[in-house]
């Protein structure tokens, strides 16, 4: 179908991309980037802004901006390969390089948060990933913006009180 939807040869698509799975990394990839720039999500401008805002509470709302605007991208595909993934040997490895990725996005800002001496006394690095992760999940994104029919700005809003409250002290 994919040959189809650009009107070549199936062959094309398979000389420009050797495999499906060749194809949905660059599906990802570019609905993460939200272009075809070869720039790293840590390279990103939102993400430099982000690290560089003045307080905890700036970069923990610029982080999640960034966050709901890369949801919003690529929630329908990640939706896609999670689904696939417990009968596709392909997609399950898409999908926990996928997870893989974003905890080591979710690490860059929770260090950040770290080094500034905003995280709540006693939440290790680790597991303060850990719970950014699993809040800023597209499965989440989806449930709440998707099925509940939240507003991308109301799940912005949500993010950004659920991570202050969980991750330091300056939400509550």
């Amino acid at each position: 179908t994919i040959a189809i939807e650009a009107g070549v040869a199936t062959q094309t698509v398979y000389n420009a991309f050797a495999n499906k799975p060749a194809i949905l990394s660059a599906a990802l990839d570019m609905a993460i980037a939200g272009d075809d720039a070869p720039v790293a999500t840590l390279e990103r401008a939102w993400v430099r802004d982000a690290l560089a805002a003045p307080d905890a509470v700036d970069q923990v709302r610029r982080q999640v901006d960034g966050a709901a605007e890369i949801l919003a991208r690529v929630s329908p595909l990640l939706e896609v390969v999670r689904g696939a993934a417990p009968t596709d040997p392909d997609l399950a490895t898409a999908w926990r390089t996928n997870i893989e990725q974003r905890r080591t996005v979710q690490r860059v800002f929770v260090d950040a948060l770290a080094g500034r001496g905003a995280l709540r006394p006693g939440l290790t690095v680790d597991d303060a990933t850990d719970v950014t992760l699993a809040l800023l999940i597209p499965e989440t994104y989806t449930l709440l913006t998707v099925e509940r029919g939240w507003s991308p700005d109301r799940w912005r809003a949500w993010a950004k009180d659920a991570l202050l409250r969980q991750l330091t002290d300056l939400g509550n």
